[in-house]
C-alpha cells in the first residue's frame, strides 16, 4: 500500500524489539489522490468532555468475523479522562473492525468507557451503504433503538459505573429473510424482531420445537422489540403478528 505524505501510522510487532526500517528506495512522487471512497465504511465518533474518540466499521468480502491483522486495528485506550468507543471481539477490543459481507441481520458489540457526564455519538459514512441497508444504535441501558439512517446523532448520559458494553451496532437488509420486512434474529439469548415493513407489528409469539408456547408479548406498534430469553439452549418458533399478516421464523437461542 502507499502512506499518503504527511500522514501518521502505527505499527504493531509481534515480538519484543523488534523495529521497521522505511528506505528512501520505496518513497514516490506523483500527483495520485489517495483518499478513496470506501464502500460499507461506518464511522462512530464519541464527543463530551472536551474529548472525542471514533470506532469504525467495515465491511469487506476479504475479512474474517475473527481478528485480522491485515483488516482489522486493535484499539489502543487513550486519556483516563477521555471517552473510549470501540468494537469488541471475544478477546479484543478493536477501533477499526472489518467483517465480512452484512448479512441478512448483523450485529456488532460494543464498548464504551468514559466518565460521569453526558456525550453525543455522531454517525457517518451512512451513504457508503446500498439503499435498503439499516442501521441501528441500541443503548441496552435506556432501551432505546436509534435508525442512524434518519438521525445520525445520539445524545446520552454515562456513569462511571456503568456497563461497558451498553451499545450494540445492528446492520438490517430489507426483506432478506423473506419479502415481509419482517426481521427475526437472535443476538446474547434476546430475540429481536425488527420491523422493515409497512404493517404494525401487534403481537409476538414464542412457541419451542413441539409447539408449546413459550411466550406471549405485545408490541404495541413497536418498530423494534426485544424479547429476552432465559430458558434452555435450543431452537424456537418465533410467530409474529401484524396488521398485514402472520409470519413465522426459526431462531437458534444460546
Amino acid at each position: 500500500g502507499v502512506v499518503p505524505a504527511y500522514q501518521s501510522f502505527m505499527v504493531k510487532t509481534t515480538a519484543a524489539g523488534a523495529s521497521m526500517t522505511i528506505p528512501t528506495s520505496v518513497k514516490m512522487h506523483g500527483s495520485t489522490y489517495y483518499k478513496a471512497n470506501i464502500s460499507e465504511l461506518l464511522t462512530l465518533k464519541v464527543e463530551g468532555n472536551n474529548y472525542e474518540d471514533e470506532a469504525i466499521i467495515n465491511f469487506n468480502n476479504k475479512s474474517t468475523a475473527n481478528y485480522d491483522a491485515q483488516y482489522d486495528v486493535e484499539k489502543v485506550m487513550g486519556d483516563n479522562a477521555a471517552p473510549q468507543f470501540y468494537s469488541r471481539l471475544s478477546d479484543m477490543n478493536l477501533s477499526l473492525n472489518v467483517l465480512p459481507a452484512i448479512k441478512a441481520n448483523e450485529v456488532v458489540e460494543m464498548g464504551f468507557n468514559a466518565a460521569a457526564g453526558t456525550y453525543t455519538i455522531n454517525a457517518s459514512g451512512l451513504n457508503t451503504f446500498a439503499n435498503g441497508t439499516q442501521i441501528l444504535l441500541e443503548d441496552t441501558k435506556d432501551k432505546t433503538f436509534t435508525d442512524l439512517n434518519k438521525q445520525s446523532s445520539y445524545t446520552f448520559t454515562s456513569d462511571a459505573s456503568d456497563n461497558a458494553n451498553r451499545f450494540k451496532v445492528h446492520f438490517a437488509v430489507a426483506n432478506a429473510n423473506n419479502g415481509n420486512g419482517i426481521n427475526i434474529y437472535n443476538n446474547n439469548n434476546t430475540i429481536y424482531v425488527n420491523n422493515m415493513g409497512n404493517g404494525q407489528v401487534k403481537e409476538i409469539v414464542v412457541y419451542d420445537l413441539l409447539g408449546k408456547e413459550v411466550l406471549r408479548r405485545q408490541a404495541n406498534g413497536a418498530t423494534v422489540t426485544t424479547i429476552d430469553m432465559q430458558y434452555v439452549t435450543a431452537y424456537y418458533m418465533v410467530k409474529v403478528v401484524t396488521t398485514e399478516g402472520v409470519y413465522t421464523q426459526k431462531v437458534y437461542v444460546k
